[in-house]
């Protein structure tokens, strides 16, 4: 029975590897430029992410996991990484229109049921050079942290997610020294400092302008305990639901005249109005 077992399990993974090569050959172009192709380092540098243990993934654990021919397989990686001109942004962008146009194309789709999910991410860091890094609040360990903090975007219609956006945000400490985002070669137009509310209006913004389709938008308790979001998100059309904190005011608006003046009723969120 286990021999039976073990052998299904190989098949399968044999499967979705097979699955994976032919779904990275859709974005075999955003990996060219003119001296190079690296599309092999892509392909190589993912099964080696999903080779390696999580929380300890590094560029030397995923090399011994992959077989990158043409030399030093190390080197070539982290330079695939760090230095080829390809760009996150555009292969980010094209996978976030293909995931659009795959849920429209399923059986009882309809545009207003896709939600367009935002959430922080921290991922913990042991030195000062990674862009980004800071002691803030990391969400995985429930404390501050040195960590590096993204926010993700995924699009999901019934059962089905996918990443399909991300913003770095950048704290004071790293926006405020230009030295640090020489050496770090952060782009001069990526240098202003963004809140994460304002990193998430820029993608959701950006995903509409590409032609996703956006339903609906969904966030934690950061993103609606103030109006900021809520607002914008209002003034574009998009039906929202964000969490607000279980100590948040709440302002109805129905207000009392008192005299010449009125006040605004105040209950809190959770408290039951009658």
């Amino acid at each position: 029975m286990a021999n039976a077992i073990g052998s299904e399990t190989d098949a399968m993974l044999k499967n979705m590897v097979g699955n994976l090569s032919a779904h990275l050959e859709d974005y075999h172009e955003f990996f060219q430029n003119e001296t190079a192709d690296g599309h092999e380092l892509s392909r190589a540098y993912i099964m080696g992410l999903l080779k390696t243990e999580a929380g300890k993934r590094n560029l030397e654990r995923i090399n011994e996991e992959i077989d990158v021919s043409g030399g030093d397989g190390y080197q070539r990686i982290q330079q695939f990484i760090t230095d080829s001109p390809w760009s996150a942004g555009n292969l980010i962008g094209a996978i976030a229109q293909d995931t659009s146009s795959l849920y429209a194309n399923q059986p009882n789709y309809r545009g207003r049921d896709v939600g367009y999910i935002i959430d922080e991410s921290a991922h913990l860091k042991k030195g000062k050079y990674s862009v980004g890094v800071a002691r803030q609040y990391a969400g995985v360990i429930g404390k501050v942290e040195n960590c590096q903090v993204g926010v993700y975007a995924s699009l999901v219609w019934e059962s089905q997610s996918t990443l399909i956006n991300e913003r770095l945000f950048l704290p004071t400490s790293w926006t405020a020294d230009l030295k640090r985002c020489d050496q770090a070669g952060i782009p001069e137009e990526a240098r202003q400092f963004k809140t994460k509310i304002e990193l998430a209006l820029e993608m959701i913004q950006s995903d509409l302008a590409a032609g996703v389709d956006i339903g609906w938008v969904g966030g934690d308790g950061l993103y609606g305990h103030g109006l900021e979001l809520g607002v914008s998100l209002d003034n574009i059309g998009l039906n929202f639901l964000l969490d607000v904190h279980c100590d948040q005011m709440i302002y109805p608006p129905q207000t009392h005249s008192i005299g010449s003046g009125i006040r605004w009723a105040r209950t809190k969120a959770n408290q039951t109005s009658s």
